[in-house]
Parts: structure tokens; C-alpha cells; sequence
């Protein structure tokens, strides 16, 4: 996992996602019942903030070790009044079973046609970004903690990427992934959002 670096990306261009204090994008996904869901709807009643994270695809060990991470902080998050939602390429089927495989207490959504992937701007890495010495370090990492390559669901190329999100719609921190491997730590993650985002008082 990196450093929090937050790069703001280009709010004018829609190749790029929503950057930091641009208007977050809706999209619709599919939660577990295969029911349609607009990701606006998540951010709408959040205490603090929605933590939106996008993950490669169910079988990379890179994104098994991030959701792990997710998991175990599910009573800081609680306290500090911040949701989260996932969103995996895949089926509404394969998303329950990755949720239920990782024991994960947040909802898992469906994007099997990378539409919400796309409208953040997360897009197919090259084979560097993907399989190069970069990325590779941190997936032998997660491979030697246990996490190993599971099926591939959807794109192997996918890149991730995590979106802060306040009740009122706006991005308040982004971080496309500059490669499969860039996702930020959890802790310094909350951290800040505790930090740079007040509870609203109403």
C-alpha cells in the first residue's frame, strides 16, 4: 500500500474521474439481490463521509489484502461515521461471493460492465502498471500473507481506485491508482478523513 499522495485528477476532461472537490459522479451498479443502485444514493445519508472503493477483480491477491485491511478497521470506521461500498467487475453472484469468502462487513456492488469503473476514470493499466516490478513487490507481499490468485473475474488489467465522498455529493479526497498495486493505507486514510472532515452538526 502507498502513501497517501490524493493526486487531484482533471475535472474537466471525462477520461479522468471526478478530482478533489468536483461533484461526485453517479453511476448504477448492482448490489446482491442483482437490484439496480445509483452510487448517489450511498452518499446521501452517510454520518461523515462515504469511502467508495473500487477494486481490481476478486481474484488478485493485491485486492484480497486491501479489503482485509477494510475489514479489519470495520469498528473505526463505524466511530467515525464513515460507510463503505465496494465495487468489483463481476456478477452480483460473484460479488457475494467475494464478500462472503473475505468475511467482509461492507456491501459489495456489481459492475460488470465497468461503467462506474469508467465514469471515475479507472481504466486498464498497461503491462507495466499491471504486471511490472512496481506492482509486483506488493503482490508477492500479499501472496506470502495468504492471499493467493483466486479466478479472474472480468479484467485483469483493471486498475483500482479509492474516492472520498461527503453527504452533500462532493469528492473530497481521490485516489485513481497508478498502478494495480497503488491503493492508499487504511489507517492514514481515516486518519485524514477524521482530521480534514468534521461530523455535520445536524
Amino acid at each position: 500500500m502507498t502513501t497517501l499522495t490524493f493526486p487531484v485528477t482533471s475535472q474537466g476532461d471525462e477520461t479522468f474521474g471526478p478530482g478533489v472537490g468536483a461533484r461526485a459522479r453517479d453511476a448504477q451498479v448492482r448490489d446482491e439481490r442483482s437490484m439496480p443502485v445509483h452510487l448517489a444514493e450511498l452518499w446521501v445519508d452517510v454520518p461523515r463521509a462515504l469511502m467508495l472503493v473500487f477494486v481490481r477483480q476478486y481474484g488478485c491477491p493485491l485486492c484480497r489484502a486491501q479489503v482485509e485491511s477494510l475489514g479489519r478497521m470495520r469498528d473505526e470506521f463505524a466511530a467515525a461515521g464513515v460507510d463503505v461500498a465496494i465495487i468489483g467487475q463481476g456478477t452480483p453472484a460473484e460479488a457475494t461471493r467475494f464478500r462472503d469468502e473475505m468475511h467482509l462487513p461492507f456491501p459489495v456492488f456489481s459492475d460488470d460492465s465497468r461503467s462506474a469503473f469508467a465514469t471515475y476514470g479507472l481504466q486498464d493499466g498497461s503491462l507495466e502498471q499491471v504486471f511490472g516490478l512496481t506492482p509486483g513487490r506488493p503482490f508477492l507481499r500479499a501472496m506470502l500473507r495468504g492471499h493467493l490468485p483466486g479466478r479472474t473475474v472480468g479484467s485483469v488489467r483493471q486498475l483500482p481506485g479509492t474516492f472520498v465522498i461527503d453527504r452533500d455529493g462532493i469528492v473530497r479526497m481521490a485516489h485513481p491508482g497508478a498502478n494495480a498495486a497503488d491503493v492508499p493505507d487504511v489507517s492514514q486514510l481515516l486518519a485524514r478523513i477524521v482530521a480534514t472532515m468534521p461530523l455535520p452538526t445536524s
